[in-house]
């Protein structure tokens, strides 16, 4: 009896697991996509994202180096768990 309720409390798990990961996908950004960028100390009235950005150049460990509509490039290197892609007619070039 309790051999049986393993195997299906393994079962479950398994399914759920499987579930899961057919959700989940992960972002595929490309050079020259706009993206927009997630903010986290961000105030009650700020937005929730600034942009949109250009992608310029792929880091390691899935991060990116933007260009910012001013033609600037932003400092830092964002990972791609902050980032948005920009669905639409949004052009950064001016």
């Amino acid at each position: 009896m309790l051999a049986a309720a393993k195997l299906r409390t393994e079962g479950a798990q398994k399914a759920a697991k499987q579930a899961y990961d057919d959700e989940v996908t992960r972002k595929r950004l490309n050079i020259n996509q706009c993206v927009l960028v997630q903010l986290f100390n961000r105030t009650k009235f700020q937005p929730k994202f600034l942009g949109p950005f250009k992608i310029v150049n792929k880091g390691i460990f899935d991060t990116y180096k933007l260009m910012g509509p001013d033609m600037k490039l932003v400092k830092a290197l964002v990972h791609r768990d902050r980032l948005k892609l920009v669905t639409g007619n949004t052009s950064t070039d001016r």
